[in-house]
């Protein structure tokens, strides 16, 4: 995600770029380091296996070629107005709903939908492929950090060693003004505004609360305040920019694809599995390439996710999977058989001791009428396991199949363009938005308004529709 840099602020307080002593000297060095000098030596075959890890957690490429041109020609077009080699980069949108950009080694630039959602004019999208080109190249592409997904990935390792759960691996900062003022000096060249940076960075800031909080209608949700008074003199597109941006995203599907699965408030779906399950109230999810992780109160965390077909296939008894691979690194308690909406499963209970002290351990394993096998697994502090157990049974009993009906029936959500009528208030218009909660907050992140802010009639904006 963009970081909101002190450096950029410092920069802005400059009259101007063009010109200036420091532009110059600048704009000869804008792709030199750091992700330029990964090119000459990045290695083919780690190459291709970063770029299909960032494909597989992504969700894959966004299919659409207009829009997949669009980015690249934004691209193309910042590189060559920093003096830089165009040829040498490639660019892609990808299938996910998060709003995030960001560069491998090898020159790969990814944008998210998510983050062409966000947007509000070509602006936006430039700051965000500016920032992803002057930072550090990201050395690993994966999934977001949960308590939940460690302990699966701890269980699910080769050998009996008893798992290892480590605290997660906090990123090694760059020195935030040398991105920032590559990243700002090449949005200046291309003719973009630099203060987009900022008003980009506190947008994807609230858009990534707003999105784990969607599934609780009594959160508190807090707008795009960091940095406001920063970003509030970035120029906002031009009328006829901002509505040749919202004709190029009209039909854009917004929020998780449901054919990788979906979450629909505090339900995931993926309906061609024809499966289902209900999250916890308080738990903010976060959609994987299989299955979700959500956090909770007071350090909870829970994950669910599945077998691939040959693992279920060599699956027998559900029982002897917990006791003998799933568990077999624990010392687990009450082992029992038990029926999940008239589907066979088991469960037991363990612990694991962490840096953050004794964590208790419910798994679940349930088995569908097609031997698919599904896993759930709560993690939890002692001093809470009790308060969270009714809503751990329900979460585990929430699991079932989807009718043909039911499946068929999951649409993906898009991006609609929609002029404002005469006496249409931006409230009734946030209330056309097709999401489960907090539906005035999504329309005005999405469309760069302010809360309150009058619309003129016929001004066109985004809205989410099914």
């Amino acid at each position: 995600m963009i970081r909101i840099a002190l450096a950029v602020v410092a920069l802005m307080s400059l009259p101007g770029l063009a010109g200036c002593a420091w532009w110059e000297e600048a704009k000869d060095s804008v792709l030199i380091a750091p992700l330029s000098e990964t090119l000459e030596a990045f290695d083919g075959a780690a190459a291709q296996h970063q770029r299909d890890a960032v494909l597989h957690d992504y969700g894959g490429l966004y299919d659409d070629p207009d829009l997949a041109d669009y980015v690249t020609d934004l691209g193309q077009a910042l590189l060559a107005a920093a003096g830089g080699t165009t040829d040498r980069y490639t660019f892609a949108v990808l299938n996910d709903a998060r709003a995030e950009a960001f560069a491998l080694g090898d020159g790969s630039v990814f944008v998210t939908r998510g983050l062409l959602a966000l947007a509000v004019g070509d602006g936006d999208v430039a700051a965000a492929l500016a920032r992803a080109l002057a930072a550090a190249p990201v050395a690993e592409v994966g999934p977001p950090d949960n308590l939940g997904l460690r302990v699966l990935a701890a269980l699910d390792q080769e050998g009996d060693a008893a798992p290892s759960v480590l605290d997660a691996a906090g990123a090694a900062d760059q020195p935030a003004e040398t991105g920032d003022q590559r990243a700002a000096a090449m949005l200046s060249a291309a003719g973009h505004d630099p203060l987009a940076l900022l008003a980009l960075a506190s947008r994807m800031d609230a858009y990534a609360r707003l999105d784990a909080e969607a599934a609780d209608d009594g959160a508190t949700v807090r707008g795009p305040d960091e940095a406001a008074a920063a970003g509030d003199d970035a120029a906002a597109p031009a009328a006829a920019d901002r509505d040749a941006y919202l004709a190029r995203i009209d039909g854009l599907m917004f929020g998780d694809d449901p054919a990788l699965g979906t979450r629909r408030g505090r339900y995931y779906v993926h309906p061609d599995r024809r499966i289902r399950v209900k999250v916890p109230p308080g738990f903010g999810v976060a959609r994987l390439a299989r299955g979700i992780a959500a956090e909770g109160p007071e350090g909870s965390a829970m994950a669910f996710d599945w077998l691939d077909a040959r693992a279920a296939g060599e699956t027998l008894g559900l029982v002897a999977y917990l006791k003998t691979r799933w568990g077999r690194k624990l010392t687990l308690q009450d082992v029992e058989r038990i029926r999940v909406n008239d589907m066979e499963a088991a469960t037991g209970r363990s612990y694991l001791i962490t840096r953050q002290g004794r964590m208790d351990l419910r798994l679940v394993v349930v088995r569908d009428p097609e031997d698919r096998i599904y896993r759930l697994l709560f993690v939890t502090p002692p001093a809470v396991t009790g308060l969270l157990t009714a809503e751990m049974q329900r979460t585990t009993y929430s699991i079932r199949r989807l009718s043909l009906a039911e499946a068929a029936a999951v649409k993906p959500l898009r991006i609609r363009v929609v002029a404002k009528a005469v006496g249409e208030t931006p409230a009734d218009l946030a209330a056309r938005m097709a999401v489960p909660a907090h539906r005035r907050a999504w329309f005005e992140l999405l469309n760069g308004i302010a809360p309150g802010q009058a619309l003129a009639p016929g001004r066109r904006v985004k809205v989410v529709a099914d």
